[in-house]
């Protein structure tokens, strides 16, 4: 209504629809157990860098190692 587009920001508060929105943003799909894991790592890194926010970039960077894992990582 005033123009102002809707952004939706990664942060230790967020639930796994928030995580989901941002992957699809960022072009990764999460199935259910991929979500719970990137919820847990996003809270657990804004606590430990004491950064509310999860920059889009670096979240992009864990979700191609979580969607796209190296051959040899490969159960």
């Amino acid at each position: 209504m005033l123009g102002i587009t809707p952004r939706v920001v990664l942060t230790h508060l967020a639930s796994a629809r928030v995580v989901t929105a941002v992957a699809a943003r960022l072009g990764h799909a999460l199935d259910g157990v991929q979500t719970r894991t990137a919820l847990a790592w996003v809270k657990q890194r804004a606590y430990r860098t004491g950064e509310a926010v999860v920059e889009d970039s670096v979240f992009a960077g864990y979700l191609d190692g979580l969607t796209h894992p190296a051959a040899g990582n490969a159960p």
